[in-house]
């Protein structure tokens, strides 16, 4: 096996375990302090699920999932895991309490004084 295929095959699963975590970490930031605490729990279930549903697509010289054959070869598993990333992300997120400042500038806009 040449170094070349055995790098590239690294790559990909690399690509494919960090892509849906620096989405997430784009997303919420990283305040340890912050209103969310050290670790979300919506982020973890989108970010887990993400890797998951990717594991069929990825198309690696030492794992080729399933789903690969059915593409002629592709590894669209970044793509995958970059949408339902996203989407569970936002559906879980939306059970999070806004930050505080939002609410304030929310409120100030309204003209509600405290």
């Amino acid at each position: 096996m040449q170094i070349t295929t055995v790098v590239t095959g690294a790559l990909g699963v690399i690509l494919g375990l960090s892509l849906p975590w620096a989405l997430l970490a784009l997303l919420i930031g990283n305040d340890p302090d912050g209103i969310y605490g050290k670790v979300s729990w919506q982020a973890m279930t989108a970010y887990l699920l993400g890797v998951a549903v990717e594991i069929p697509f990825m198309s690696t010289t030492f794992y080729t999932g399933p789903m690969v054959a059915h593409l002629g070869g592709a590894d669209i598993a970044w793509i995958v895991g970059l949408i339902v990333t996203s989407v569970t992300y936002f559906i879980l997120g939306r059970s999070l309490p806004a930050p505080p400042e939002r609410v304030t500038a929310f409120a100030t806009e309204q003209g509600v004084t405290s």
